[in-house]
């Protein structure tokens, strides 16, 4: 019971937080003073933040699939629509030669084992000139999030024709 007690006063102090509540909010009797974490407590540091990639699409594409597999990679498109300023391409990652990948030697490898991994990548860039942003990535899914995607950014259906 004793170990329960500061995982309970995290979540506690994380729901205020993410309830929107300060100390101009939060009566006396529920505000929360911060104390020094015992020397036992392991710190964890912070979410790096997202990266913002704007570039060559196909670069970024190989970029994030080597780094997501833990092997050089580069991608296949079998899959490619522009309805400016979006573009939506899929396909799947091959070896840095061109061969079919051997995921039992990437990071993701206990994944595929168990059949919980995918070769497919979906990636949605919009248009910045002559280069692209990437908005949205999902590699290894067994459940496309396509759909989602076109919803969250008020992109037609049409895109998928």
């Amino acid at each position: 019971m004793k170990n329960i007690l500061p995982v309970y006063l995290l979540i506690s102090a994380a729901t205020l937080v993410m309830q929107g509540c300060t100390d101009a909010n939060v009566p006396e009797e529920t505000q929360i003073i911060p104390t020094p974490a015992p020397a036992n407590i392991i710190k964890i540091a912070p979410a790096p933040p997202p990266r913002i990639l704007v570039g060559d699409k196909e670069t970024i594409i190989d970029d994030l699939l080597s780094r997501k597999l833990g092997l050089p990679t580069k991608h296949q498109v079998t899959y490619q629509k522009a309805d400016t300023p979006w573009l939506l391409q899929c396909g799947k990652a091959v070896s840095a030669d061109g061969s079919p990948l051997d995921f039992n030697k990437s990071k993701m490898a206990k994944q595929a084992a168990q059949g919980f991994l995918d070769n497919k990548y979906c990636a949605l860039f919009h248009e910045q000139g002559k280069q692209y942003k990437l908005v949205e990535f999902d590699f290894g899914s067994t459940d496309s999030q396509i759909f989602t995607w076109l919803k969250r950014h008020k992109i037609p259906v049409k895109m998928l024709e």
